[in-house]
């Protein structure tokens, strides 16, 4: 009876301290937090208004094409957590493990604002509509989009005081601040005034191109009478 006593007890000191290892551990990473390596901003992305263009338009339908690109320059840098050497180590951002996306594109239609669909993780974008019913005068356009780009990093627990906690890293996506960029044209609709209809212009050489086929004309004319003049001479 008494080895069962101390055998309890013993396997009850053991769970106890079990329980309270398993809480001042919990307590001490309670402390720690997860950090994740910043990510410089990109350039801004390219914006191309295609259309419409700085011009009068006689049609109340007028379409908006745009082209948006965005890239990944060389030589961008972020401190990320190495597990190999089990350190901070510096590193170029480089493909496929990270990008640059666009993330947000909208246009304004007279100062009103219409947001564009991004599909996911794209760095480049064609897009076209058509603007209907627009009134008489002048309009403007303006296209914003943002960049950011997106590294996929290690994140790992740190404390104020302490070196960082690597038994547990994981990997995450980090993104950059986004960037912006515009792009705005002007343009005019009157479909009150018809386009003018305008001779066809022709190079600066037609003039002489003309006189050149004349002049052989006359050339072809003047050697077929006189072959038909020798010929009746002849007969004579």
């Amino acid at each position: 009876m008494k080895r069962t006593a101390l055998a309890l007890q013993l396997i009850l000191v053991a769970l106890f301290s079990a329980m309270a290892g398993m809480q001042l551990v919990s307590l001490t990473k309670a402390n720690w937090v997860p950090y994740k390596p910043k990510v410089p901003p990109p350039l801004p992305p390219t914006i191309s208004v295609l259309s419409p263009e700085n011009r009068t338009y006689h049609s109340r339908n007028v379409t908006l094409n745009f082209a948006i690109t965005a890239s990944l320059q060389d030589d961008v840098e972020i401190r990320d957590w190495n597990s190999r050497v089990r350190n901070w180590t510096t590193r170029k951002l480089q493909s496929p493990q990270d990008w640059v996306e666009i993330n947000r594109v909208s246009y304004y239609l007279d100062g009103v604002e219409n947001n564009v669909t991004v599909p996911a993780h794209s760095s480049s974008l064609n897009w076209s509509i058509t603007l209907q019913g627009l009134s008489e005068g002048t309009h403007t356009i303006k296209v914003n989009a943002s960049g950011r780009y997106a590294a996929t990093v290690w994140v790992i627990f740190v404390s104020p005081s302490k070196p960082p906690l690597t038994d547990t890293p994981y990997k995450d996506t980090a993104y950059s601040s986004a960037v912006w960029s515009h792009s705005e044209t002007t343009f005019t609709i009157s479909t009150n005034s018809e386009p003018t209809t305008e001779l066809p212009e022709f190079p600066s050489w037609t003039p002489l191109l003309f006189a050149v086929c004349t002049v052989a004309v006359v050339l072809v004319v003047y050697k077929r009478k006189l072959s038909k003049t020798q010929s009746l001479e002849s007969e004579k």
